[in-house]
């Protein structure tokens, strides 16, 4: 299963102008079998993702199986 980056739901109050690249879910990793090939793809495709909202914004990991 490929790696899959899902942005995680605001709730009805959030504006989501303020919180467009509010973190990500990461899917399609079995994060117990992790090796540093796939950590290192992870890593930078969060990267890619907060890089796009600047630099003062954060994409918290979130694992999900």
């Amino acid at each position: 299963m490929a790696i899959e980056l899902v942005p995680l739901p605001l709730p009805a109050s959030a504006n989501p102008a303020y919180f467009s690249e509010f973190g990500r879910e990461v899917r399609g990793v079995d994060p117990g079998n992790i090796d540093t090939e796939t950590f290192k793809e992870i890593e930078e495709l969060l990267y890619k993702a907060t890089s796009i909202a600047g630099p003062c914004s954060q994409s918290p990991l979130t694992w999900s199986l």
